[in-house]
């Protein structure tokens, strides 16, 4: 919980304190369960990596993950070292170095193997990870 979030606790903790619909918000995400939190990340993070290779990767399934995944080792140990930390590119940046970009931060740094792609591709859920 970041310091302003946990102002925002205690000015509603206050007593006499009447809820707006940003407490409730605010109220909601903190009591909501940790894993709902981290399935609803893996949903986002893996529909970005589907759009990215519907648009940058098309043909073959098995194919197309090995491709990704070579693209990102490569952006990863090139300009990702340093691009890491943007939270977004410049305008003159090629679309599929944005898309690579935000695959990255998605998955916060790292890459996935080609078989997990290729899962992520198929909309196969990983037994690890919760329903």
């Amino acid at each position: 919980m970041s310091q302003e979030e946990a102002a925002q606790l205690d000015r509603i903790l206050r007593p006499g304190h009447v809820l707006t619909a940003e407490d409730v918000r605010l109220l909601s995400q903190q009591l909501e369960p940790r894993w709902k939190v981290r399935a609803r990340r893996y949903e986002q993070r893996d529909a970005l990596i589907r759009q990215v290779r519907h648009q940058f990767f098309p043909g073959d399934l098995r194919q197309s993950a090995k491709q990704m995944e070579q693209a990102l080792v490569q952006y990863l140990d090139g300009p990702g070292r340093w691009e890491k930390d943007l939270s977004a590119l410049p305008d003159t940046s090629s679309p599929r170095h944005v898309a690579l970009h935000a695959v990255l931060r998605a998955l916060k740094g790292k890459t996935l193997g080609s078989e997990q792609l290729f899962n992520v591709f198929c909309n196969k859920r990983s037994p690890w990870k919760f329903k």
